[in-house]
Order: C-alpha cells, then sequence, then structure tokens
C-alpha cells in the first residue's frame, strides 16, 4: 500500500507540473501468452497467459515521442511436473504481477509503423499455490497417498524491459519480468510476454 501512495503522490506532482503545457495522454491494453522463467518453472511442463494495461503522458518534448506513467501487468503461470519411479506428482498455479512507473520511447517515422522501446520499474508480486500428490504404497484399504496443498505469497523489486511496434492503433510487443527471488524460500520467477492489444490517444 506505502508503494502505491508514492507513485500517486509522484504522478500528481508530475500532472500539477504540466498541467500548463500541452500533453498527449496514451492508454494501452494488451493481452497474450506468457513463457515462465526462472528456477521455480525448470524442468516442468509449464505455459501461461498474461496482460498488460497502462496509462502514460506525452509531454510536448521530443516531438511527443517519450511517455511517462503507470503500468499493471498480470500472468498466470501454470506448471506441472511428475516423478514415475518416486510416484510423485506437482501442479501448480502462479500468479506473477508487476506494478510500477513506466517510461517509452515512440519512434516516428514516415508511415503509420512505429516501433517502440519501453521500461517499467516497479514491485513485482508473486502468490503461488500447489498440490502435490506423494504414492506411498498400498495397504489393506487400497492405494494411500499424501496430499499436501500450500500457498505462499511474497514480493521484490523488479524490472521489465519491453519492445515493440504500432500500426495505428494496434500494437504488439514482447516483454520480460526478469527473473526475482520472491520469498523466505527465495523463490526465483519471471516471464516472457507475448502480447497484442491496442493504444488509446487523447489530445
Amino acid at each position: 500500500m506505502k508503494v502505491y501512495c508514492v507513485v500517486f503522490f509522484l504522478l500528481t506532482c508530475v500532472f500539477i507540473n504540466v498541467s500548463n503545457a500541452q500533453v498527449v495522454i496514451r492508454a494501452d491494453f494488451m493481452a497474450g501468452m506468457a513463457n515462465p522463467i526462472g528456477q521455480e518453472f525448470e524442468q516442468k511442463a509449464r505455459f501461461g497467459v498474461g496482460y498488460s494495461l497502462d496509462v502514460t503522458y506525452a509531454p510536448n518534448i521530443l516531438d511527443n515521442q517519450l511517455s511517462f506513467g503507470i503500468a499493471k501487468d498480470g500472468n498466470a503461470l501454470f506448471s506441472a511436473n511428475a516423478s514415475v519411479n518416486g510416484k510423485k506428482a506437482e501442479v501448480k498455479v502462479s500468479l506473477l504481477s508487476l506494478s510500477g512507473l513506466k517510461t517509452r520511447f515512440d519512434l516516428k517515422t514516415t508511415s503509420c509503423v512505429s516501433p517502440y522501446a519501453a521500461l517499467t520499474i516497479g514491485v513485482g508480486g508473486l502468490k503461488c499455490g500447489f498440490a502435490r500428490v506423494k504414492y506411498n504404497g498400498t495397504d489393506e484399504n487400497g492405494v494411500d497417498s499424501d496430499v499436501v496443498v500450500d500457498y505462499e505469497k511474497a514480493y521484490a523489486f523488479t524490472v521489465k524491459p519491453e519492445i515493440g511496434v504500432s500500426i495505428g492503433w494496434f500494437q504488439m510487443s514482447l516483454g520480460w519480468i526478469l527473473p526475482r527471488k520472491y520469498g523466505v524460500h527465495k523463490v526465483s520467477a519471471g516471464a516472457f510476454m507475448y502480447n497484442l492489444g491496442f493504444r488509446l490517444k487523447f489530445d
């Protein structure tokens, strides 16, 4: 909560300072596939889905190519692992998020195609829920096994570089939430994000 208060305060100060200048407000909405990375997902079947939202403003400098604002990324990451000889299986769902400050540079061209690069710096959040089954053998009552269900939640400072291209209002991007170690167990997790979406612009 303290982080959100600080971010809100900084953005309020910035908007007050540029209130008398000509600015362009932009809102980006994207969603797509996410590829889990980090020690948390090694040697496991894995896939994910994610989204990216941001609101930025471009002050009348550098021909409105440089913009600043806030961003929110969220990913649902799924993984499964099984050991045949040990007769163990694990299924895990992890929610990886990033909330922070974003800066983006859009290269203006003579056509409607515009490549861009962006960087988001903020607080990453990892929520891990998993179910683990361990086979213990067979007794007179049948198959016996232990089922463990657990849940973890942790935060860490992280960064997301991003590159992409805008074609009119349509855009696509490749983002990389850098793997960070979360919680007391030092769980390493990150994600590659492959997104498609659109941009709204308010002059």
